[in-house]
């Protein structure tokens, strides 16, 4: 009773204190599942058999950060970080929302020419702009495959392929060795803008040449305009002579 106290507590203390993300400490102490947020687990709920628990004892004694996962409450992407105690069978987690990366990868557009989202080596998507496609498992078809294959190679960190009838390129880079950031860039847009960019560049080039000209076309008749005086000069002074 008195290490349930503690991990209310402790659950309370990390959530108002270090970040709102933290969303519970629990675990498996001297034989008994403990919950500071106050969860009951339903009948058949084996602690030992969760992967937050298996990958506690694996790692022997070292923190370590189990694969993300959806909650089916909330519909938030969670990771946990677990530890085995002293005494070999115990184990304390920690649950993370991954909020604050789900917010980051909403900005990931590129000025609206694409979308943004994470996934992991199991294929589970972490964060993405569409938030309905957040916690699915890729791949569901054959374009989802070929995209995956083309990231989990390795062989490019930017490709081209075509994505629901469109055609992309696609940027990837792999982090944390588990978690690979992807964006998907529709190139009809991104082709529209090169062509904004490049008619502002020819008009600006059309410009500039019309001001070369208009300038070298005013030299031109000042330069005759000068040589026209000399020669009337020199002839008045040859008549003077």
């Amino acid at each position: 009773m008195k290490f349930f106290n503690f991990l209310v507590k402790e659950t309370d203390q990390v959530e108002e204190e270090i970040d709102s993300n933290f969303t519970g400490i629990y675990g498996y102490i001297n034989g008994s599942y403990i919950d500071g947020s106050g969860w009951i687990p339903p009948d058949g709920y084996v602690p030992q058999e969760r992967v937050w628990y298996t990958e506690a004892v694996k790692a022997g004694g070292k923190a370590t950060i189990v694969a993300p996962y959806l909650d089916a409450e909330t519909h938030t992407v969670m990771v946990s970080v677990s530890e085995l105690l002293s005494d070999g069978e115990s184990v304390i987690s920690l649950d993370i929302a991954l909020t604050e990366i789900q917010n980051i990868t909403k900005s990931m557009t590129m000025n609206d020419k694409g979308y943004g989202f994470i996934i992991d080596k199991s294929g589970l998507c972490i964060a993405h702009l569409n938030e309905a496609e957040k916690g699915k498992v890729y791949p569901e078809n054959e374009e989802q495959k070929i995209l995956l294959d083309h990231i989990y190679s390795g062989a490019s960190e930017h490709f081209e392929m075509t994505l629901n009838g469109e055609s992309c390129t696609v940027f990837s880079k792999q982090i944390a060795e588990e978690w690979y950031v992807v964006i998907v860039a529709n190139n009809t847009k991104l082709l529209k803008d090169l062509r904004k960019q490049l008619l502002i560049c020819i008009l600006v080039s059309a410009m500039v040449f019309i001001i070369i000209v208009i300038f070298s076309t005013i030299s031109a008749v000042n330069i005759s305009r000068s040589r026209k005086k000399a020669l009337e000069s020199r002839e008045k002074l040859d008549q003077l002579f």
